[in-house]
């Protein structure tokens, strides 16, 4: 799990973005999705089928129920 808030998580890597879903791969060449199982179908469909075409997908999704647990 990673730590401390999405501000802090950008400073250290400057070349990190954060996009919406809709925006997400427009102008990327790999993606990954790492959601939790149960938004992991949307947040694909969000991004769109245009912007998915193509590319290199990573899936980490984390398993339905489990990122509660710690």
């Amino acid at each position: 799990m990673g730590t401390g808030s999405i501000a802090c998580r950008l400073r250290r890597c400057p070349g990190a973005r954060l996009v919406a879903f809709a925006c997400a791969g427009a102008d990327a060449e790999l993606l990954v999705n790492a959601t939790a199982g149960h938004d992991a179908l949307d947040a694909l469909h969000i991004a769109g089928e245009a912007h998915l075409a193509g590319k290199t997908l990573i899936g980490t999704v984390v398993p339905n129920g489990l990122h509660h647990h710690r």
